[in-house]
């Protein structure tokens, strides 16, 4: 793979949240190899909303804004004004971090630039649009951060470089995700070093893998599923989705949820799944399958009625002996 070694490598950098910080203050740690001459934030598209903005992406432009770092704006990533962009500023590498978009062939093959997207799994494991999600809700004891070259396809690319990491049984979504984005961060300058001294191995993928599509009824909870299960969803999901049942023809959403200990199950041996056994200020612990091993769900929430009234639904319509509903 050839590369230019005279002078800093001129990096663009298209992302958001964590990963997209990630990236950008990786680089930004070793101005003697590489410099940034544009960040396109996908907060900063125009599909986005003001208060998708502000909701998700006041860190990263608050960083952006502190380093001074030129802002990229066009209209997609494969519109004319993404390529006028391309061809103004010159970049040598793209560094990909999450984006919203596929990346069309006309744009990934612009001459003399590589587009590398830095994937938060252990590819060939987890392609597609939330690893971190797919990874807890298989099982998963390990994932990783990979750097590929990109081609027409979803997360198919050749490996650059990637390296593992441990999932530990505590970590949620979230979690993984800010993990993941340390992770790529550390591995930023040797990948910079590399490119720079055209050491750079690109390795195709081996055979197999998996892409992975979030279920459409994945913030149900399944309450004849094995508590485990329940309890690994939750963390899987959070904090992108919230958990749904049904009582009393309500929908509640919890925010949380997790395997009780220290419980005194032995009178609550017949209840059935999604039967509550206890209403608490830490939450509402609900049976499941297993009697020893009931889930403490957090921060009911009533669909359709205001927020003020959730103390009050609270305690007239969540009671010991009620049942949640499968749906």
């Amino acid at each position: 793979m050839e590369t230019i070694t005279q002078g800093p490598i001129r990096v663009l950098i298209l992302g958001y949240g964590p990963m997209g910080v990630a990236l950008t203050r990786g680089v930004l740690s070793c101005p003697d190899i590489a410099e940034i001459v544009g960040v396109f934030p996908w907060s900063y598209h125009p599909q986005e909303s003001t208060s998708q903005r502000e909701k998700s992406e006041n860190a990263f432009r608050w960083f952006l804004k502190k380093y001074h770092i030129p802002l990229v704006q066009a209209k997609s990533v494969n519109h004319y004004q993404f390529t006028q962009i391309l061809a103004n500023i010159k970049p040598q590498l793209v560094f990909v971090g999450s984006w919203g978009e596929v990346i069309k062939p006309h744009i990934l093959n612009t001459p003399d630039t590589l587009f590398v997207n830095c994937h938060p799994s252990y590819l060939p494991h987890h392609r597609g649009p939330n690893p971190y999600t797919a990874a807890i809700l298989a099982g998963e004891t390990e994932t990783g951060v990979t750097f590929h070259v990109m081609d027409e396809n979803i997360d198919t690319g050749d490996i650059l470089l990637q390296a593992a990491m441990k999932i530990y049984p505590h970590d949620t979504g979230e979690s993984l995700r800010e993990r993941c984005s340390q992770l790529a961060e550390s591995l930023i300058v040797t990948f910079l070093k590399r490119f720079k001294e055209n050491q750079l191995q690109s390795i195709p993928q081996p055979p197999g893998g998996s892409y992975d599509k979030i279920p459409s009824d994945i913030e149900w909870i399944d309450w004849q599923a094995p508590p485990d299960a329940i309890e690994r969803k939750i963390r899987a999901i959070y904090p992108w989705f919230e958990n749904i049942t049904q009582q009393h023809k309500t929908l509640i959403t919890f925010s949380f949820g997790e395997i009780a200990k220290d419980f005194e199950f032995k009178k609550h041996l017949q209840a059935k799944p999604g039967t509550i056994l206890k209403v608490t200020k830490q939450g509402v612990l609900v049976a499941t399958i297993d009697p020893n091993q009931p889930i403490l769900m957090k921060n009911p929430l009533f669909y359709d009625f205001p927020l003020i009234l959730n103390p009050l639904l609270k305690a007239l319509w969540l009671k010991p002996g009620d049942r949640f509903l499968n749906i």
